[in-house]
């Protein structure tokens, strides 16, 4: 389960433009998480995955449902929401992706 503090982390690492979240999550989570390492940002596949799912959770619904909000012990910054909600949109876009 991830922490409040390490979905902000990825959410970070992955950043707020359009094009650079389309590119990761064209990616495999293997190959994701390569290039994040690469760039000095240590995750792993699994941990990708799981932000995905809680990612795709917030995008379908448009809020976070009540398991998501006790997985995340404090809540989440607006903008973190927002750009879990930008990220959850575009995997469910690319169905089947993550």
């Amino acid at each position: 389960m991830l922490s409040e503090k390490r979905i902000k982390e990825i959410t970070e690492a992955i950043g707020t433009k359009q094009d650079r979240m389309v590119e990761l999550v064209e990616m495999a989570p293997a190959d994701a998480a390569a290039k994040l390492n690469s760039e000095g940002f240590q995750v792993t596949a699994d941990e990708l995955i799981e932000f995905a799912d809680f990612a795709k959770k917030s995008a379908e619904s448009g809020e976070l449902d009540e398991d998501a909000l006790e997985n995340v012990s404090g809540g989440i910054a607006g903008t973190t929401l927002f750009l879990i909600g930008t990220l959850g949109g575009l995997m469910l876009a690319k169905k089947g992706i993550w």
